[in-house]
Order: C-alpha cells, then structure tokens, then sequence
C-alpha cells in the first residue's frame, strides 16, 4: 500500500495547480490537510481528509481505494462561495486520472460519491464538502 502521506501530497498538489479552485481563494497554500494546526485560519479555505485506504484484492495485488473527503469553507453572509468551492473541487477531481511521479501515485481513477451543499458550522461561517472514492496504485506498478 502506499503510505498516507505520500497520497495526501499528491491530492494537495493536484488541488493547489488548480486555477478554477486557487482563483476562489486568498492564495493556494489556504488548500491544507483537515489535521493541520496552524496558529491563523484564513476564509476562504479547503481542506483535505483521507479516510481509510483498503488493498483491493480483486483489482490487483498492489491496488488500493482510498475515500477521502475535501471540506470547503467561508465566510460570509451567504453560503455561495462555499458551495462554489465545492463544485469547483469536484470538476477539477471527478474523472480524472493522473500520475504524480514525485510522490509515487497513480490515481487509476477518482470519483465523486457526494456532493453536500453549504451548510452552517457555526454563526460566522459555511461548510460545503465533496465526498470522493479513489482507486490507486504504486506509481511504478501501473501500465
């Protein structure tokens, strides 16, 4: 399997190289992993939680799939933007598939399984998030 980090940065990456996402944000480096502890939180945000990844036995010996959740943030007195972050993370991950040599993933595919429009965190900010199922192998493993 391939280890959860190395995963995580290669989604980070794909997500931050992303115009139609970047431009709905302060700058890219507002796209961070869900567990980060930084001592500012800054809105517009999006962040990136990793569920469980699972060797897929039936697909191949080295294959795995991995959920994975991208929590999109605002603040403002509309939920618009956060729900527009969140369509714009699924169109930049839905379908695509692609190989991050540096990290040594290949994402063999990427699905959205859900899409849950903005709703309220608390009285100053919205919570949209996009529900994902990847399928991926080691990056020197696939054809």
């Amino acid at each position: 399997m391939i280890p959860n980090n190395d995963v995580q940065a290669a989604l980070m990456t794909r997500l931050k190289a992303s115009i139609a996402i970047t431009s709905l944000l302060k700058t890219s480096t507002d796209i961070k992993e869900s567990q980060w502890q930084g001592t500012t939180f800054a809105y517009p945000a999006v962040r990136l939680s990793l569920g469980t990844q699972v060797p897929e036995s039936g697909y191949s010996c080295k294959a795995s799939s991995l959920p994975f959740t991208v929590i999109c943030k605002d603040e403002n007195p509309s939920s618009h933007n956060a729900d527009a972050l969140a369509g714009a993370v699924s169109n930049t991950l839905h379908g695509k598939r692609w190989c991050d040599i540096i990290q040594g993933v290949r994402f063999t595919s990427i699905r959205v399984t859900g899409l849950r429009s903005a709703t309220r965190e608390d009285e100053r900010t919205w919570r949209a998030e996009v529900d994902f199922q990847a399928m991926i192998v080691p990056a020197a493993s696939a054809p």
